[in-house]
Parts: structure tokens; C-alpha cells; sequence
């Protein structure tokens, strides 16, 4: 891939990545949505039950028969008129729509159109590109531990005598068989 390819390349990646964090986001605040109305509805449920245990207990008490769940469900089936706008108003008031930052770019009918709109993408959003686009990629905290692993199984180790002996007795040895074996310019073979 030539320079320019991998630049382009690196734009579209670093407005996926943002893409990525802004559904990441969405994702999480949904979840804590669903997480507080499941906690919401088990509690409803307990409190329910435990209602539906009074009422029982006091037909008992008056020695009478409680009707049946299909006729209370058929009564109130009829008669329930549903939510009202205050009701509905407040769980939307509760509920939080996933922000719009991460409508993708247009593909357009090439990659040069596609370019196009990934680079009005970044400019609408105000992604910066001025950075390593693989320091945008890859989380600081990932970064870092690729730096310790990379740094641990890597690391520039001092050079002792032998590693100095051993470069110097290359050296030395392509020499003698450059002298020896290979002619010099209007020389002669000396081999």
C-alpha cells in the first residue's frame, strides 16, 4: 500500500474507532437502563406478590371466595384503560435515545466518495487526526502494556566484550577475504 493509501486507510479507521465509542457509550447507558427497569420490575413483582398474599389472607379472614383469574382478567381487560400521558410521558422522560454520533459515513459509489464523506464525517465531529491514528486506535491503557511486554521480551540489553569481539572479528575477517579473494579496481587478483 502506498503512502497515501495507508493515510486514507487511517482516516477511515480513526472515524470507525470514534463510531465504535460512540456506540460503546449507547451500549453502556442502555444497559444501565435495562439493568435499573429489570431491577424496577422484580421489585414491582415482589411487591405484587406480596399484595396478592394480603388479598388472599383477607378472604380468608371474611370467609369468602376470591374469583378466579381468567373472570378478574376478563373485568379488567374491559375496564383498564391503559397508561395515561403523564405515565408514558415519564418513562420517556426516564429514557435516554442513544446519541447520533454514530450515523456512519456515506460508502458512496467509491472509495474516493467514500473518502470524501469520512473526511466531512471527521470535520462535522472534529475528530483529530493530527495524532498517531494507532494512538487513537488502541486504548492508553492497552498502549501501555503492549510498551511493558514489548519492553520485557526485548529490551536493549547492554553490548559486553564479546559482543564487541564478535563484530570486531567480522570485521577483521572480511577484510582479510576482501584483500585476498576479491580483485581491486585495476589490480590484480591477489588470491
Amino acid at each position: 500500500m502506498n503512502e497515501s493509501g495507508q493515510k486514507e486507510a487511517e482516516r477511515a479507521a480513526v472515524a470507525q474507532r470514534f463510531q465504535l465509542e460512540a456506540l460503546h457509550g449507547a451500549l453502556r447507558t442502555l444497559e444501565g437502563q435495562v439493568a435499573a427497569l429489570e431491577s424496577e420490575s422484580a421489585r414491582q413483582s415482589s411487591d405484587l406478590s406480596r399484595l396478592d398474599a394480603q388479598i388472599e389472607h383477607f378472604y380468608a379472614q371474611a370467609s369468602r371466595v376470591r374469583s378466579g383469574a381468567q373472570e378478574l382478567a376478563d373485568a379488567d381487560a374491559m375496564d383498564h384503560p391503559g397508561p395515561s400521558a403523564r405515565e408514558t410521558g415519564a418513562v420517556r422522560q426516564r429514557s435516554t435515545d442513544p446519541p447520533g454520533t454514530f450515523t456512519p459515513p456515506d460508502l458512496g459509489e467509491d472509495w474516493d466518495a467514500y473518502l470524501h464523506n469520512v473526511d466531512r464525517y471527521i470535520a462535522d465531529r472534529g475528530i483529530k487526526v493530527s495524532r498517531d491514528p494507532l494512538e487513537q486506535l488502541v486504548p492508553p491503557q492497552l498502549a501501555t502494556q503492549i510498551r511493558h511486554r514489548f519492553d520485557a521480551k526485548f529490551s536493549a540489553a547492554p553490548w559486553d566484550r564479546w559482543d564487541y569481539g564478535v563484530v570486531a572479528l567480522a570485521v577483521l575477517v572480511g577484510a582479510v577475504i576482501d584483500y585476498l579473494l576479491v580483485a581491486t579496481p585495476r589490480g590484480k587478483f591477489k588470491g
